[in-house]
């Protein structure tokens, strides 16, 4: 009977080994079945020469560390520095919107740029490429994207970005934000 017991509990002992590694083993594997043009936007630590540090907390979750911009006539090209501090479920994704000196977003699809860059954009199916619920905690993600100034709004105009879920944003707990959850990046000028 004891080594009956001790045979339970070495192979008890044996599965709870295996599903720990699986468990431990899912972000990386998740990592290396990356496509590589989003493979080289995922990194190991945070940069030191992040032009414009923000550090705008989403609820202990995730992070903004900071942001690139090259303004050009017509726009800019955007580049997120963001931080996953946290794993989320499923159905979690980045937005990026204009708002206008009134605190008004542009309307849709001019002043909505959620599907826009290598880690936001929409397969054939719909599903993103690589959203925040994908992300590994520690690892940081840059976010490239291009920024069309839309015809016949006012400039200046501000690039605000979160994380949403349906009717759900992440709360902004520290940083520079508005009150509607959305970190205010910078501004797009007249040039």
């Amino acid at each position: 009977m004891t080594s009956l017991r001790n045979s339970l509990a070495f192979v008890g002992l044996g599965v709870l080994t295996t599903l720990s590694a699986c468990a431990n083993e899912s972000p990386a594997q998740e990592n290396s079945e990356l496509p590589m043009k989003l493979q080289s936007l995922v990194l190991e630590a945070v940069p030191s020469d992040i032009p414009h540090p923000l550090r705008v907390d989403f609820e202990g979750k995730v992070r903004l560390l900071g942001y690139d911009i090259t303004h050009s006539a017509g726009g800019a090209e955007l580049i997120l520095y963001w931080q996953s501090l946290e794993r989320l479920p499923k159905g979690w994704r980045l937005f990026t919107h204009l708002v206008d000196g009134q605190g008004q977003q542009v309307p849709f699809p001019n002043g909505n740029f959620d599907h826009v860059g290598p880690l936001r954009e929409l397969s054939p199916e719909g599903s993103v490429a690589l959203p925040p619920s994908r992300w590994i905690p520690g690892k940081v993600y840059v976010d490239r994207q291009t920024i069309k100034t839309p015809s016949g709004v006012l400039l200046p105009v501000s690039i605000v970005v979160g994380v949403w879920n349906g009717p759900h944003r992440l709360q902004v707990t520290s940083g520079n934000s508005d009150r509607s959850n959305q970190a205010v990046v910078t501004q797009l000028q007249s040039s």
